[in-house]
């Protein structure tokens, strides 16, 4: 997988390791590829993934609301509630030619609005399920667009899967 390719995978946040995919037309046939790929715990990976940019010099603001960009003196600005619990600003210098701003703060982020990115939102639902299932080790994914014009799936955890729709 690229995942695999771009970093070093840590035990910590791997739930469990893939060897096929089954996609499946709406007749009930299926293709079935065979890959060496794994599902990580999201939580456990973001988690991972900040602590990694931290080490490498990133500057990380947990609690922080993005107010603004200041072009004039090329910072950010940010608030957040400080220890007696009172609204404070803070500024932190920013390049736009040499520095990057993730916006890890959701579909409807301050980030993305802030930098006019257009996104298409599609509604999706995901269960957690314990399904009596003998393949453990593979994802599957249903295209029938009498059920969904995108796709359905199933995703096998280390003691539960992930089964949703995306709208």
């Amino acid at each position: 997988s690229e995942i695999k390719k771009s970093m070093e995978l840590d035990e910590e946040f791997i739930v469990n390791r893939i060897n096929k995919t089954r996609v499946y037309a709406p007749n009930g046939q299926f293709i079935e590829v065979d890959i060496d790929d794994v599902i990580v715990c999201r939580k456990k990976f973001d988690s991972y993934i900040a602590r990694k940019a931290v080490n490498a010099g990133a500057q990380l603001f947990l609690s922080h609301r993005f107010a603004g960009y200041d072009a004039e003196n090329n910072c950010l600005n940010f608030m957040y509630r400080d220890n007696e619990n009172k609204k404070t600003m803070k500024k932190t210098p920013f390049d736009p030619e040499k520095d990057y701003l993730i916006g890890a703060d959701g579909p409807n982020s301050f980030i993305r609005a802030f930098t006019n990115c257009k996104v298409k939102i599609v509604p999706a639902a995901q269960y957690k399920m314990r399904l009596e299932h003998e393949n453990k080790d593979m994802l599957e994914f249903f295209a029938d667009k009498h059920m969904t014009k995108h796709y359905a799936w199933n995703f096998p955890k280390k003691d539960h899967y992930n089964v949703g729709i995306i709208g």
